[in-house]
Protein backbone atom coordinates (compact mmCIF):
# COMPACT_ATOMS: atom_id res chain seq x y z
CA UNK A 1 0.00 0.00 0.00
CA UNK A 2 1.02 3.43 -1.06
CA UNK A 3 1.49 5.80 2.22
CA UNK A 4 0.85 9.05 -0.39
CA UNK A 5 -2.29 8.83 1.18
CA UNK A 6 -1.29 9.00 4.16
CA UNK A 7 1.68 11.73 3.31
CA UNK A 8 -0.76 14.15 2.05
CA UNK A 9 -1.74 17.66 3.40
CA UNK A 10 -1.66 17.84 6.96
CA UNK A 11 -3.52 20.07 8.61
CA UNK A 12 -4.16 23.42 6.53
CA UNK A 13 -5.73 26.59 7.56
CA UNK A 14 -8.13 27.63 4.46
CA UNK A 15 -8.90 31.02 3.24
CA UNK A 16 -12.27 31.50 1.40
CA UNK A 17 -10.96 32.99 -1.58
CA UNK A 18 -8.13 30.29 -4.00
CA UNK A 19 -6.06 33.46 -4.21
CA UNK A 20 -5.08 33.04 -0.29
CA UNK A 21 -3.05 29.65 0.19
CA UNK A 22 -3.60 28.47 3.43
CA UNK A 23 -1.08 27.84 5.77
CA UNK A 24 0.03 25.08 8.50
CA UNK A 25 -0.79 25.01 11.54
CA UNK A 26 2.39 23.64 14.01
CA UNK A 27 0.48 20.56 15.34
CA UNK A 28 -2.79 17.93 15.16
CA UNK A 29 -4.04 14.72 15.26
CA UNK A 30 -5.86 13.31 12.33
CA UNK A 31 -8.35 10.06 11.42
CA UNK A 32 -8.06 8.77 8.32
CA UNK A 33 -9.88 6.24 5.92
CA UNK A 34 -8.43 4.76 2.33
CA UNK A 35 -10.17 3.22 0.04
CA UNK A 36 -8.40 0.93 -2.24
CA UNK A 37 -9.89 0.02 -5.11
CA UNK A 38 -8.15 -2.80 -5.95
CA UNK A 39 -8.90 -4.83 -3.10
CA UNK A 40 -12.45 -3.13 -2.59
CA UNK A 41 -12.08 -2.26 1.03
CA UNK A 42 -11.08 0.36 2.60
CA UNK A 43 -8.32 0.54 6.10
CA UNK A 44 -9.18 3.20 9.05
CA UNK A 45 -5.82 4.53 10.48
CA UNK A 46 -5.41 7.94 13.13
CA UNK A 47 -2.63 9.17 14.21
CA UNK A 48 -0.51 12.70 14.43
CA UNK A 49 1.54 15.48 12.69
CA UNK A 50 3.62 18.35 13.64
CA UNK A 51 5.98 21.05 11.97
CA UNK A 52 9.34 20.14 12.02
CA UNK A 53 12.14 22.60 10.51
CA UNK A 54 10.66 23.03 6.89
CA UNK A 55 9.06 19.86 7.20
CA UNK A 56 6.00 17.50 8.82
CA UNK A 57 6.29 14.73 10.88
CA UNK A 58 3.97 12.47 10.20
CA UNK A 59 3.18 10.11 12.84
CA UNK A 60 0.65 6.89 11.84
CA UNK A 61 -0.37 5.44 15.43
CA UNK A 62 -2.96 3.29 14.42
CA UNK A 63 -3.08 0.59 12.90
CA UNK A 64 0.21 0.16 12.91
CA UNK A 65 3.25 2.41 14.00
CA UNK A 66 5.21 4.25 11.73
CA UNK A 67 6.93 7.70 11.22
CA UNK A 68 7.22 9.13 8.00
CA UNK A 69 9.06 12.80 7.46
CA UNK A 70 7.96 14.66 4.95
CA UNK A 71 10.36 16.85 3.35
CA UNK A 72 11.17 18.18 -0.22
CA UNK A 73 15.05 17.68 0.20
CA UNK A 74 13.92 13.74 1.93
CA UNK A 75 15.51 11.29 -0.88
CA UNK A 76 13.93 8.13 1.01
CA UNK A 77 10.58 9.31 -0.13
CA UNK A 78 9.25 7.68 -3.54
CA UNK A 79 8.72 9.74 -6.21
CA UNK A 80 4.87 10.43 -5.92
CA UNK A 81 5.65 11.08 -2.06
CA UNK A 82 8.01 13.92 -2.50
CA UNK A 83 5.73 15.24 -4.84
CA UNK A 84 3.38 15.97 -2.66
CA UNK A 85 5.96 17.06 0.47
CA UNK A 86 6.71 19.89 -2.38
CA UNK A 87 3.15 20.71 -2.51
CA UNK A 88 2.98 20.72 1.40
CA UNK A 89 6.27 23.03 1.43
CA UNK A 90 4.49 25.65 -0.53
CA UNK A 91 1.60 25.44 1.43
CA UNK A 92 3.95 25.67 4.87
CA UNK A 93 5.30 28.84 3.38
CA UNK A 94 2.08 30.34 1.53
CA UNK A 95 3.91 29.94 -1.48
CA UNK A 96 0.59 30.96 -4.07
CA UNK A 97 3.10 30.46 -7.26
CA UNK A 98 4.51 26.95 -6.44
CA UNK A 99 0.71 25.41 -5.49
CA UNK A 100 -0.78 26.83 -9.35
CA UNK A 101 2.21 25.95 -11.06
CA UNK A 102 0.89 22.36 -10.40
CA UNK A 103 -2.57 22.87 -9.83
CA UNK A 104 -5.58 25.16 -10.74
CA UNK A 105 -7.34 26.40 -7.71
CA UNK A 106 -10.91 26.27 -7.76
CA UNK A 107 -12.99 27.63 -4.88
CA UNK A 108 -16.77 28.14 -6.43
CA UNK A 109 -18.19 25.56 -5.03
CA UNK A 110 -19.69 25.45 -1.68
CA UNK A 111 -17.86 22.11 -0.82
CA UNK A 112 -14.55 23.51 0.19
CA UNK A 113 -11.83 24.38 -2.43
CA UNK A 114 -10.92 21.91 -5.18
CA UNK A 115 -7.48 21.60 -6.72
CA UNK A 116 -6.55 19.83 -10.00
CA UNK A 117 -3.31 18.77 -10.91
CA UNK A 118 -2.29 20.57 -14.01
CA UNK A 119 0.70 18.01 -14.81
CA UNK A 120 0.49 14.60 -16.66
CA UNK A 121 3.31 13.28 -14.37
CA UNK A 122 0.54 14.57 -11.28
CA UNK A 123 -2.55 13.34 -13.12
CA UNK A 124 -0.84 10.21 -13.31
CA UNK A 125 -1.23 9.78 -10.06
CA UNK A 126 -3.74 12.30 -8.42
CA UNK A 127 -7.57 13.90 -10.04
CA UNK A 128 -8.12 16.21 -7.76
CA UNK A 129 -8.03 17.19 -3.86
CA UNK A 130 -10.90 18.99 -2.00
CA UNK A 131 -9.85 20.53 1.00
CA UNK A 132 -12.99 22.02 3.34
CA UNK A 133 -13.46 23.65 6.82
CA UNK A 134 -13.41 27.39 8.20
CA UNK A 135 -10.89 28.96 9.64
CA UNK A 136 -8.68 25.66 9.72
CA UNK A 137 -9.49 22.62 7.90
CA UNK A 138 -11.67 20.10 9.03
CA UNK A 139 -11.28 17.32 6.07
CA UNK A 140 -9.50 17.00 3.02
CA UNK A 141 -10.40 14.19 0.55
CA UNK A 142 -8.27 12.99 -1.90
CA UNK A 143 -9.49 10.68 -5.38
CA UNK A 144 -6.03 9.09 -6.70
CA UNK A 145 -6.04 8.17 -10.19
CA UNK A 146 -5.88 4.27 -9.61
CA UNK A 147 -9.69 4.77 -7.96
CA UNK A 148 -7.95 5.00 -4.41
CA UNK A 149 -9.77 7.30 -2.51
CA UNK A 150 -8.28 8.77 1.57
CA UNK A 151 -10.47 10.65 3.35
CA UNK A 152 -8.55 12.86 6.20
CA UNK A 153 -10.61 14.65 9.32
CA UNK A 154 -8.22 16.69 10.78
CA UNK A 155 -8.17 18.65 14.08
CA UNK A 156 -5.28 20.59 15.37
CA UNK A 157 -3.84 19.98 19.26
CA UNK A 158 -1.39 21.24 21.55
CA UNK A 159 2.35 20.28 19.66
CA UNK A 160 3.21 18.26 23.27
CA UNK A 161 0.29 16.07 22.65
CA UNK A 162 1.53 14.53 19.64
CA UNK A 163 5.19 13.88 20.79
Amino acid sequence: MRFTAMLLLGLLSLAVSASELPALPDCGRFEQERWLADLEMSIAARGTFRRENDGLIWHLREPIERQLQLHPENNELAIDQRLIADFMHALHSGDTHAVSDHFALDDSQNDGLLLTPHSDELRSMLEHIRVSGQPLVEQIELQFADGDRLHLQLSPSACAETD
